[in-house]
């Protein structure tokens, strides 16, 4: 869904905070408080793991770092990333 919502981000930008991921500094809020940790690991759980994809943002098309706070939840919890796969029903089953 490539496009401008306005002139602060792309369609793209939205669609990947629809799936909880965001720019460094909105992340660490949001996996601070969806953690329950402090900003500090949040921060480093983030930096650990690194950003998983880019969007651009203003209307000088930067490009901004996007970090997945659900990955980044495993991270700080000490706990694997579920797997995710379709079986052959097409039934979407996690390990």
């Amino acid at each position: 869904m490539s496009g401008y919502a306005g002139y602060s981000k792309s369609n793209n930008a939205l669609q990947a905070e629809a799936e909880n991921k965001f720019p460094l500094s909105v992340a660490v809020k949001e996996l601070a408080r969806q953690a329950g940790c402090t900003q500090k690991a949040a921060r480093a759980a983030l930096k650990t793991i690194g950003p998983c994809e880019w969007h651009h943002a203003s209307k000088m098309y930067n490009r901004v770092d996007y970090y997945s706070v659900d990955s980044a939840i495993h991270e700080v919890n000490g706990t694997e990333e579920p797997y995710y796969y379709y079986d052959s029903d097409g039934n979407l089953c996690s390990i």
